[in-house]
């Protein structure tokens, strides 16, 4: 009997701890233990955020690489006055950082590796945040979350001042010590939908108490690349277009001169591109354009393509390059009438 007992103690005390236990994945390679932020807005209506990350090297990499740096992703590009606590002494250097998204990076002295533990704290603040309804205005808040990565104590708090009102699609916030608090444990990022649970939606409803201005320009942005990366994407397309264009004049002036600039229309390759066409043009022997002539018929033989038929195509048959580089169906001044009467009499 007691036996028995003790099996069944065990097999308690097994599912207790799995319920318990940090749910991180044998693959993951990191662990975060600490994961708080606190928010206070600034009387402007920007956020000042404050960070404290306890991160724990599960794992190296598949390059036997440890961790140099991390990121923390944020709402958007507004990020100003990013400061690193004085007591933290582990960090080279924090800075925004928009490689694949809205982050703040932070360049570790050096590399922590397996089971070693580090802790971040830093502070920034974000603008373009608020949104405005009439004279009231809103917050619609989620941290930045970690993919791949088990957040085994997150904690979210948000000041109580300016008459904030928290919204009552979310509860579970305690009012402690001046701050609107909810704990979360064992938080894993899975989907969009799994961060609803750490949203945070907060109203103001005397915009007067900002008393530094609530600028309706600076309502809530996505965006997420900066003036400079945008100029230097620019600099890249263009110089990547002029590039091209430089590429079609090179190759057109390695053309045989014949080819180029013989006015006959030459075999006509059409290429599909989005449903049209490319029209073929001749070249006149000034150098221009000329549109193909209206006069029935196949092709004049020798690979050139048809539209286009030409009595005298074949006047250089043979010759390679000698003659007839440039000729000129449509400038000569040739008298039509006496021409016509002439073949009739024939």
């Amino acid at each position: 009997m007691k036996k028995i007992l003790l099996v069944f103690i065990s097999i308690f005390l097994c599912i207790f701890a799995f319920n318990n236990k940090v749910s991180a994945n044998s693959s993951d390679l990191d662990r975060i233990d600490e994961y708080y932020v606190t928010v206070s807005p600034n009387l402007d209506g920007s956020l000042h955020m404050n960070i404290h990350i306890k991160w724990t090297v599960l794992q190296l990499d598949d390059d036997g690489k440890g961790v140099t740096w991390i990121q923390v992703g944020t709402p958007n590009m507004y990020v100003d006055n990013i400061a690193v606590s004085y007591n933290c002494h582990i960090v080279d250097d924090a800075y925004y950082y928009s490689a694949d998204g809205s982050h703040i990076r932070l360049d570790l002295i050096k590399e922590y590796k397996d089971n070693d533990t580090f802790t971040v704290d830093y502070s920034y603040d974000q603008s373009y945040m608020y949104h405005i309804n009439e004279n009231e205005l809103y917050y619609d808040y989620v941290p930045g979350w970690f993919e791949d990565i088990t957040i085994t104590k997150m904690i979210i708090k948000w000041k109580d001042s300016l008459g904030v009102e928290l919204s009552d699609n979310y509860p579970g916030y305690e009012l402690i010590d001046g701050y609107y608090t909810q704990t979360f444990n064992n938080v894993r990022y899975y989907n969009s939908s799994s961060l609803e649970t750490y949203r945070i939606r907060t109203k103001y409803s005397d915009m007067s108490l900002f008393t530094e201005g609530i600028d309706p320009d600076k309502t809530y942005s996505e965006r997420y690349l900066t003036d400079k990366e945008i100029i230097i994407i620019v600099c890249i397309v263009v110089f990547i277009i002029l590039g091209i264009i430089a590429f079609i004049i090179y190759a057109y002036s390695q053309m045989d001169p014949y080819t180029r600039e013989r006015g006959f229309y030459g075999r006509y390759r059409p290429f599909y591109f989005y449903n049209y066409y490319p029209r073929r043009t001749g070249v006149h022997r000034l150098g221009h354009s000329i549109e193909p002539p209206t006069t029935p018929g196949g092709s004049s033989g020798g690979g050139f393509g048809g539209g286009f038929s030409c009595a005298c195509a074949c006047a250089c048959a043979g010759g390679g390059r000698a003659g007839c580089s440039k000729k000129d169906f449509y400038q000569g001044k040739v008298n039509l009438s006496k021409l016509k009467e002439s073949l009739k009499n024939e």
